[in-house]
This record gives C-alpha cells, structure tokens and sequence, in this order.
C-alpha cells in the first residue's frame, strides 16, 4: 500500500523479492556478530545460526501470500 501511492508506483513482484532475499541473509550472517545482548533482562541474538534455504523458502512464501 505504501508503494502504491507513489506516481509511478514501485512494484515489487515475488520474484523480485525472492533473488534479493538469499543474498541479503547471507550478507546478515557476515555482518552481525554472534553474540547474545542482553536487554532489560531479555536475552536475544541478531544471529542464532547461519542462514539456509529453509529461512530463505519461508520468506518466499510470505512474499507470495502478501502479494
């Protein structure tokens, strides 16, 4: 909805989304530290394991579903 209201509007099709998802999690596994921050007594990790084609399926289906 927020793209659409540009003139002319900006389309992300899924399978736009789909060839820069891969990249882009690879490229978050070499960025972010695997480390765990604590937060107020909540304990999180940017990055809990490596990314793989699971994550990456997952992300094409929820392309697919909000397209």
């Amino acid at each position: 909805m927020l793209l659409s209201l540009r003139n002319p509007s900006i389309l992300l099709t899924t399978l736009t989304i789909q060839l820069v998802a891969y990249p882009l999690g690879l490229g978050w596994d070499l960025i972010f530290p695997d480390k765990v921050i604590n937060l107020f007594g909540l304990k999180f990790n940017f990055r809990p394991g490596p990314f793989n084609y699971k994550e990456h399926v997952v992300i094409v289906v929820m392309s697919n579903v909000c397209f």
